[in-house]
């Protein structure tokens, strides 16, 4: 008998489990029909191959690009910092804590999210008497960001003066093809460089911003792309009750018109996914909420939000739907055992994947009893085809959801620019003036009100 590797229950969405909360079929069906030439249109450029990140599955050009290019790295290399922020680094972040932490050969950390001295200093510290067996690998298509900036030129700083002229053969840049500030660096210096895709960064897990920390890591890329090429495969033939993005989007979308819910929880019972809960963060947040719509995601992980938001999630205002995430099957169990504490005799030769599937399902119970509506998605078995599946899935969530609310452009995230802009201006980077001008207009609107201790 034939185990799907993802099965989505909406059980606990639907009026039949909900009653006044849930959603009835003939809504579900009327959606479906009055957005079944989106969904065709969608489907159809699915299979001709139009949409750039969905592509990005089936070349394995930048793979071997990026196996090539490591090799000359790889013999001397035992420290990697990788140097990015947000949809340009998170890929990274999410594959190592999903599966690079198990490669006992290679230490990673991570510069760009925080630019605060302690945290500069503590990487110092890791690295400082091993500098000729570490690499820095900057991730970031135009290399202007000031946190990518500023890690990329402190451990430049550090590597020339303790490396001298040898400093440049522990850099690897991935960044745009052909012009910017990190194109024009490793140009200048004679340093490697791997160029990233069109695709802006969040949407690009499957380009080498992706594929070079996976095979620096150790991970099988292999596997990560025919996951996601096999997921948009289906999604693009599947008709619209068969297809769980679409399905997802459905409930969202339904939700926000008929009781004015706009934010989406998910709950994931599975610890290696937390980066991932964080890259879905960035998707929804920089891809729906723009034009004064969209929706916004809050990730939870359980067992350990059970024990913070979920007073909240039960019992305070009734603000979002719920997705939990979970594994039904492990390459490994641990049992426990309990040796004469009577009052945890019921722990006793329980599977640990047990717990963790009990909290799942009996936190999503409770929910119900508050009337809560969520759904649930399990994952047979965890890794990187899984992996590369879950990513096109929510990509596809993503892209429903803007035809659903009518966005024009799902794909830009033009309300970021404006904070970029204001600290460039404020650095007093060439070029900015306009917005220095604009950046002090602002500064000397405000009328301060200022509370001190002691």
């Amino acid at each position: 008998m034939h185990t799907p590797n993802l099965s989505y229950d909406d059980s606990l969405m639907r009026s039949e489990n909900m009653g006044a909360r849930g959603i009835r079929n003939e809504k579900i069906n009327q959606i479906n029909k009055e957005y079944l030439l989106q969904y065709k249109n969608i489907s159809e450029r699915l299979q001709n191959k139009q949409f750039d990140f969905a592509n990005l599955c089936y070349d394995r050009e930048t793979l071997s690009l990026c196996e090539k290019t490591w090799r000359s790295y790889s013999s001397f290399t035992k420290k990697v910092i990788f140097v990015g922020i947000g949809g340009g680094s998170q890929t990274a972040k999410m594959l190592y804590y999903a599966f690079g932490r198990t490669n006992k050969k290679l230490e990673v950390y991570f510069v760009g999210d925080y630019t605060d001295p302690d945290e500069f200093l503590r990487l110092r510290a890791e690295i400082e008497g091993h500098e000729e067996c570490t690499t820095v690998v900057v991730l970031s298509k135009s290399g202007t960001t000031v946190e990518v900036g500023a890690g990329y030129l402190y451990f430049r700083d550090f590597l020339q003066d303790k490396l001298k002229e040898s400093w440049k053969k522990h850099f690897l840049f991935v960044t745009a093809e052909h012009e910017g500030i990190l194109v024009k660096e490793a140009k200048e210096n004679g340093l490697t460089h791997i160029p990233t895709s069109i695709v802006g960064d969040r949407f690009a897990p499957f380009s080498s911003l992706g594929l070079l920390p996976a095979v620096v890591m150790g991970i099988d890329a292999e596997k990560f792309l025919a996951g996601g090429a096999l997921m948009f495969d289906h999604i693009s033939k599947s008709s619209q009750d068969k297809n769980i993005a679409w399905n997802m989007a459905v409930y969202q979308y339904i939700y926000q018109r008929m009781y004015g819910i706009n934010q989406f929880v998910t709950m994931l019972y599975i610890s290696r996914l937390e980066e991932f809960n964080i890259w879905l963060r960035e998707m929804w947040g920089e891809s729906l909420g723009k034009e004064k719509k969209g929706l916004i995601l809050y990730p939870a992980m359980g067992p350990k939000d059970q024990h913070s938001v979920l007073q909240t999630f039960n019992d305070g205002h009734w603000f979002s739907t719920f997705l939990f995430i979970s594994q039904s099957s492990y390459d490994e169990e641990i049992f426990v055992e309990n040796r004469g504490i009577t009052e945890l005799n019921h722990l006793d030769g329980k599977k640990l994947s047990h717990i963790t599937n009990a909290s799942c399902r009996n936190t999503q119970l409770t929910l119900k009893n508050y009337n809560r509506p969520s759904a649930q998605l399990i994952v047979s078995k965890f890794d990187e085809k899984t992996m590369g599946e879950l990513i096109a899935l929510f990509e596809m969530v993503i892209l429903y959801l803007g035809e659903y609310i009518g966005l024009k452009n799902v794909f830009d995230q033009p309300a970021v620019t404006e904070s970029r802009q204001f600290i460039d201006a404020s650095m007093r980077r060439p070029g900015s003036e306009e917005f220095q001008n604009k950046l002090e207009m602002t500064e000397k609107s405000i009328k301060q009100t200022v509370i001190t201790f002691p």
